[in-house]
């Protein structure tokens, strides 16, 4: 357009004219996708929303609004223009939702539609395990079954396969099987043994998904017969009353706590039933009990549980003897010799008893004659003593012995042990007196000798000898018991003798003893008196002690008095007192008064004999403490060397003459003593001090006088200054820019100067590194460059410079002047490799960066940067110039990475880029192999199936190859082949040969990668039954107890392992079957076999193995013949004539016996009715009268008869003698 003004201007401008559409509602709604996968989680995008509209550029909001196809509104809302589920679908619930959307645009106009969501279906793990019953009667057979398994699934008409698997509650496993879906026992189960078995089930549907469950099987009790009785005695007592209880019955019992009954039952071993009875558990005799009519007895007894189910065993009850006490001990010899070793055996004891083979133990005991009980031992049957006896001492002993048998009964006898003496050696000599006083004559008596003597009245001989203690035997002699000097002794000379003396008895026995004889000094006054110390330092104490006193005395062993007398010398007694032999001060002395004092003292010997000396004493002065120092000079120039003298040292002190001796001493002041020694009375340096530094030190000096008393000084030590050279020369820039003008300062020049505050004057000088002193001025102390630089040209440059002190002194330094060049920003980064593989480990660089800059020589530092492209910065880091890896990649899961790196130059400029890191797939090794089955059946075919082989692999969908694999754990693996995924067998296995086998397979994936894993196959084994039953004895001895064992029986099976139950069974060789009994694996009797009665048996044995399979045979068991106790005797007359002759004869005897043909001898014993035995004699069988009978005074005569057979068995009976009628 254009406008113009009055005056025919004008102005022209473009302007643009919108034409805007009327807003038109819209007309329909699109949905992308209308599937869905059943259980996603809600929140789960189902598709996108779009919607056409007239308007092409209007904006639509949507919303879920009721009305027709409303119906599932509320499982799903949109977020933005998705529509996404507000819960998880279940195919199985419902398969097809419908929903109302509504698109409203940006003034409001709307179109609503109705769409279907189809809901597809996703397998699903089943969830729950059902077993129709989880009871199992005990000892039921393997293969029982317990139950049926069900599965609940989501997804209906899903079929399951059931497994036992590890985890849990599979404790038990190993005693279940399951077969389809039935579970079966594989071991027979004992409700004693484990009531309750836990056992852990997986079921797996068609697609592999499971769940697992534990089950809890409950063993149901089933009554069991008792296995075996016992009986807690089988012996009893002879003569024992009728009702005596012989011991109580118990029974074992698979089912604890069982009730049983127990009676007396007929068969094998039950001979004399009828002599016993039960009571309750209690078995009782019910007749007595004679030792000498039966010594053993066999019963059988059945124990019926609660549930009517029995056992029987025979048991054997053994008749002991009754014990009658010992009656008499002999002891054998009755003398022990006087001085024989304590231990020593006098005697061996024995005692008389009627129970022939008794044992019996011997002690001593209280009682009459146990007088010397404590002298003795008994050690098994002897009689030992306790002590060594002296005849002399006590020469007879009597002790009190007692016998107990086996049985506890005793009897007690009183010995008298007599000692028998022996000739004893002197014990030790005496003398009187043991002392001679010196200047005797020779022959004078020293004293009289006696010995002592353990045999009273003994005499004794006395003898010099040689031997220990002979050392003086020249200067003695004996004279009968008298030992006399053979010389005249001196005291001062010898002082002791010793002698060796023998004492010799009658019998010619002796004892030596050494005598040591003292020689008697003759009292002599002493001579001298001596102090150990007569000096005393002055100003001391009252009581101070001097010295100490002795005496010189030819009598050595003289003690002495010591007092202050009067007389020359007693001067100065008055100061001084005597305390025993010490000399103590009676004043406080004062040396500048008096310095030297006398004292007369007396010493008297215990004869009374005394000398008088004059002793001097002598009084010491008291040394006084120095009392200050001197230091001549206390000051030193810096830099002196150590060991320069400061000054010299002097003491002042009241004792003029004393000397000092100077010391660097600890203490207040005596903070530089370390840097000072003493040199005699010279203080001098130990180090070169510096002014600068330190200007001064202190130091604390001790003097000490020879008397060991001291004084300490501190002194003050002043350094002086000098002026000292510059030893350093800083520059406080050694570089320039490039292209900087003329006169541009490099940097300031500084000094290093020991002399603080001094100045210095710069300047450039001649010498070593001047090479471009032409380059640069010094201007005051500022170095100044004298020419524009050019790093290309040149990029150093040196110099050398001057540093002059005010004193004149000068110290030179070169230096090296860099020109930098000017600092340019990089412009690129390159990253040499883009790609890394999955799965690589943390760390693993992805490559290496790069930067292009102008500044050739720069160097860099990479950086993770913030900005675009910065997406995947976490997923790595930066070392040096490397990316790399922050965490391992999946390329499943991510397949590109994005990153922003930052290169910064030496001068902190830079530049950024951003790159895409690829991850490259990798294939990865499977890591696991399972086989659903590890037993095979023994004989089973070539080409059976073991189980089925999977693989667990992290690629998902890979395909594996199996096959056997050499390595650890291949032991077997030719017995095996591998057929697709199924382990199946390559031989016939026999589980007596081996019941266990090892294989290695390998399952490879599809690009080579494997994994390979050890099984191990369990063999299970079939059952064969037993092919024979043997019996390791086949003989018996008659008259064994009822349940004496005959033999043990043992099986051949060809089921190495099994285990066999042994029963006696009708049949074949069955004839004698109610004889014996089978208690475990023993064939025992039932009854008391008689050899004249029976001497052979027959009967029949089934063996059955724990599968139930049998094999029978029968034996022939022979009894052997025992000789037997005679069961009566006969007297064919037992009548006579009043007052017939002696030596008539009355009858003959004779003997019952079951021993055919056994001959007998007869014999008046001793016991119940044996009133008149000495009235009678038997001679070969035949019974005379050894008086003449008087039946008036006697009408009957009683006599007691044995009979023993050849064996010596005996019996016994009561015989009653009547007169002839």
């Amino acid at each position: 357009m254009q406008t113009t003004d009055q005056t025919g201007r004008s102005f022209q401008r473009t302007f643009t004219v919108t034409v805007t559409a009327a807003n038109q509602a819209p007309t329909s709604i699109a949905l992308n996708n209308s599937t869905v996968n059943e259980n996603v989680v809600s929140g789960t995008t189902v598709g996108s929303l779009s919607t056409v509209d007239p308007n092409p550029s209007d904006t639509h909001t949507y919303t879920l609004v009721s009305g027709t196809g409303s119906t599932d509104n509320a499982s799903f809302a949109i977020s933005g223009n998705s529509l996404v589920t507000a819960t998880a679908l279940n195919f199985e619930t419902k398969s097809s939702y419908s929903v109302r959307v509504r698109s409203t645009d940006s003034s409001g106009l709307f179109t609503e539609q109705s769409f279907t969501i189809t809901v597809t279906n996703v397998n699903e793990a089943p969830t729950l395990i059902a077993l129709t019953s989880s009871t199992v009667a005990e000892s039921s057979p393997i293969g029982s079954s317990v139950g049926t398994f069900s599965t609940t699934d989501p997804d209906v008409g899903d079929s399951h396969t059931y497994t036992l698997v590890i985890g849990t509650g599979s404790t038990d496993n190993a005693s279940f099987q399951i077969v389809g879906n039935a579970l079966q026992t594989a071991t027979i189960l004992d409700i004693e043994t484990q009531s309750s078995y836990s056992i852990r089930v997986r079921s797996t549907d068609t697609a592999g998904l499971f769940t697992e469950q534990t089950f809890t099987i409950t063993v149901t009790n089933v009554n069991e017969a008792p296995t075996s009785i016992a009986l807690n005695n089988s012996t009893i007592s002879d003569a024992s009353p009728i009702g005596t209880v012989v011991g109580t019955l118990s029974s074992v019992d698979p089912d604890a706590g069982d009730t049983h009954t127990y009676t007396l039952e007929v068969g094998t071993g039950s001979t004399d039933n009828v002599s016993f009875t039960i009571v309750g558990n209690e078995l009782r005799t019910a007749s007595a009990i004679d030792l000498l009519s039966q010594a053993s007895y066999s019963v059988r007894v059945r124990s019926t549980d609660a549930g009517g189910l029995s056992t029987e065993s025979a048991f054997s009850i053994t008749v002991t003897e009754v014990n009658v006490g010992p009656t008499a001990i002999v002891l054998d010899p009755l003398t022990v010799t006087e001085n024989a070793a304590s231990g020593t055996t006098v005697g061996t004891l024995a005692t008389t008893d009627s129970n022939v083979s008794d044992t019996h133990t011997y002690t001593l005991v209280s009682g009459t004659g146990d007088d010397d009980n404590a002298s003795f031992t008994i050690s098994g049957d002897a009689i030992v003593t306790a002590q060594s006896f002296d005849f002399e001492t006590q020469s007879s002993y009597t002790i009190r012995v007692r016998s107990t048998d086996a049985g506890g009964l005793f009897t007690e006898e009183a010995f008298v042990i007599s000692v028998t003496n022996v000739n004893e050696a002197p014990l030790a000599i005496a003398i009187d007196t043991s002392a001679i006083e010196e200047g005797q004559a020779i022959g004078t008596v020293v004293g009289t000798l006696s010995t002592t003597d353990s045999d009273a009245g003994d005499s004794h001989t006395y003898t010099i000898v040689s031997g220990d203690g002979d050392d003086d035997n020249a200067s003695f002699t004996i004279t009968g018991s008298n030992l006399v000097a053979a010389e005249v002794f001196d005291f001062s000379t010898q002082s002791s003798y010793t002698v060796r003396v023998r004492s010799t008895d009658d019998g010619g026995l002796f004892t030596e003893t050494a005598l040591v004889i003292t020689v008697t000094e003759i009292n002599v006054g002493p001579t001298a008196i001596v102090a150990d110390n007569l000096d005393i330092q002055e100003g001391q104490a009252i009581g101070t002690l001097v010295g100490t006193l002795t005496t010189t005395d030819a009598n050595i062993v003289d003690s002495h008095i010591y007092t202050l007398v009067a007389g020359i010398g007693d001067d100065d007694n008055a100061s001084f007192t005597l305390n025993d032999d010490e000399i103590l001060s009676a004043e406080i002395f004062d040396f500048s008064v008096k310095s030297s004092y006398t004292i007369l003292v007396r010493s008297t010997d215990a004869g009374g004999l005394s000398v008088d000396q004059i002793l001097i004493i002598t009084i010491n002065e008291v040394n006084v403490a120095p009392s200050a120092i001197s230091l001549d000079t206390s000051v030193i120039a810096e830099n002196s060397v150590s060991g320069t003298a400061v000054g010299t040292l002097s003491t002042t002190d009241g004792n003029a003459t004393d000397s000092h001796t100077f010391t660097l001493a600890t203490g207040t002041g005596d903070d530089d003593n370390g840097s000072f020694a003493i040199v005699g009375n010279a203080l001098v340096t130990t180090e070169s001090f510096d002014f600068e530094t330190k200007s001064s030190y202190t130091v604390r000096v001790r003097s000490t006088d020879a008397g060991g008393l001291f004084t300490e000084e501190v002194f003050a030590i002043s350094v002086s200054n000098v002026n000292e050279a510059t030893t350093l020369i800083e520059l406080s820039s050694s570089s320039i820019e490039e292209g900087l003008p003329i006169g541009t300062i490099v940097g300031a020049l500084t000094s290093t100067d020991p002399d603080t505050g001094d100045s210095h004057t710069y300047m450039l000088a001649v010498g070593t590194g001047d090479d471009d002193n032409g380059s640069f001025t010094i201007s005051g102390g500022d170095l100044v460059s004298d020419e524009v630089f050019n790093f290309a040209t040149k990029s150093s440059y040196s110099i050398r410079v001057r540093s002059t002190d005010i004193g004149g002194l000068f110290t030179e330094e070169t230096f090296v002047i860099t020109v930098t060049q000017a600092n340019v920003a990089p412009t690129a980064i390159a990253l040499d490799n883009l790609a890394i593989l999955e799965q690589a480990v943390v760390g693993t660089t992805v490559g290496t960066l790069t930067t292009t800059d102008a500044n050739v020589i720069d160097s860099f530092t990479y950086t993770l940067a913030v900005g675009t492209g910065d997406d995947d910065n976490a997923s790595f880091t930066i070392a040096g110039d490397q990316v790399v890896s922050a965490e391992v990649f999946d390329f499943p899961t991510k397949s590109s990475y994005s990153i922003r790196v930052r290169t910064t130059d030496a001068g902190g400029l830079f530049t950024e880029e951003t790159f895409i890191i690829t991850i490259t797939s990798t294939n990865q090794a499977p890591t696991a192999i399972a086989l659903d089955n590890a037993l095979i059946l023994e004989n089973e075919p070539i080409g059976t199936t073991v189980g089925v082989l999977s693989t667990t692999d992290s690629d998902v969908g890979d395909f594996h190859v199996y096959s056997l694999a050499t390595g650890p754990g291949d032991d077997d693996n030719a017995s095996f082949a591998v057929f697709g995924n199924e382990l199946i067998t390559n031989d016939i296995f026999d589980f007596s040969t081996k019941s266990s086998y090892t294989v290695r397979v390998r399952s490879a994936d599809d690009e080579g990668l494997f994994f390979e894993q050890v099984f191990v196959i369990t063999v299970t084994e079939i059952n064969v039954g037993p092919t024979a039953v043997l019996l390791d004895a086949m003989t018996i001895l008659e008259n064994e107890v009822v349940g004496t064992v005959v033999g043990n029986l043992s099986s051949t099976d060809a089921n190495v392992v099994e285990s066999h139950t042994y029963t006696i069974v009708s049949g074949d060789g069955d004839d004698d079957n109610p004889s014996f009994a089978i208690s475990g694996t023993q064939l025992v009797t039932t009854e008391a076999f008689d050899f004249e009665t029976k001497s052979s048996y027959s009967v029949r044995i089934r063996t059955t193995d724990i599968g139930g399979l049998f094999t029978e045979d029968f034996f022939v068991i022979t009894v052997l013949n025992v000789n037997e106790t005679p069961t009566a005797i006969i007297l064919d007359n037992s009548t006579a004539v009043d007052l017939a002759p002696i030596g008539t004869a009355i009858g003959q005897f004779s003997t019952t016996d079951v021993d055919a043909g056994d001959t007998h001898s007869y014999s008046l014993v001793s016991g119940d009715g044996d009133d008149h035995n000495t009235s009678f004699e038997i001679v070969s069988g035949e019974l005379r009268t050894l008086v003449a009978l008087d039946f008036t005074a006697t009408p009957t005569y009683s006599i007691r008869v044995r009979t023993t057979d050849f064996a010596g068995l005996t019996f016994e009976q009561i015989f009653t003698i009547t007169e002839t009628p």
